[in-house]
């Protein structure tokens, strides 16, 4: 194959797959992209310790730690 036909196959695969990424990520509410420990998930009645990149859905409940008053 040519360099050409092999550029223009990855140019549709890429195309194709920008979709695909989007329908991936649509189905968290949220990701958690900053965090202060503690921090906890319950999903589905289980407690998990909050981590970096975790993602979040609508019925999720995240619970901290004590706030501080300065």
């Amino acid at each position: 194959m040519s360099i050409n036909i092999i550029r223009h196959l990855q140019i549709i695969l890429i195309l194709i797959s920008l979709p695909l990424s989007a329908i991936v990520r649509a189905d968290s509410a949220a990701v958690v992209e900053g965090l202060q420990l503690p921090a906890w998930l319950e999903h589905n009645g289980i407690r998990h310790s909050l981590t970096l990149g975790m993602s979040l859905q609508p019925q999720d409940t995240v619970e901290t730690g004590p706030a501080r008053d300065y």
